[in-house]
């Protein structure tokens, strides 16, 4: 349940308009939108101007079952132990060598073996 987790631990959804915006009789809009996280829908009306008249929500039932159980602080621990985590990488200290634990952006050198030396138009590797 890392979705709907997830939504919960960050306290927002990942919103997508579902389907068509429908023009209802008073010619306000019905929009429907779904995240694709936890499968909630949400069907909201607006008027023309954009100002939001009324909102519904519908949890799917994994994310009803979890937002039961956590609230938003124990869904951020639960996701903790659930996800892999790694260490930043550290600093390189002024004046020193290069940091073996970070890569840096440099110029392709060609190595022996090294086939996109080869691919290269107008370029001939080197031996």
């Amino acid at each position: 349940m890392v979705g709907g987790g997830l939504c919960r631990a960050l306290n927002t959804h990942a919103w997508d308009i579902f389907g068509a915006i429908v023009i209802l009789r008073d010619n306000n809009r019905r929009v429907t939108l779904l995240c694709r996280r936890c499968e909630t829908t949400r069907q909201d009306v607006w008027a023309t101007n954009g100002k939001m008249l009324t909102r519904y929500y519908k949890h799917g039932s994994e994310y009803s079952a979890f937002i039961k159980d956590y609230d938003r602080q124990e869904a951020r621990g639960y996701l903790l132990t659930q996800i892999k985590a790694v260490e930043a990488p550290r600093e390189k200290e002024h004046g020193k060598g290069n940091n073996p634990d970070v890569r840096l952006a440099r110029k392709h050198v060609a190595r022996r073996g090294d086939v996109r030396a080869l691919e290269q138009p107008g370029k001939t590797p080197k031996s």
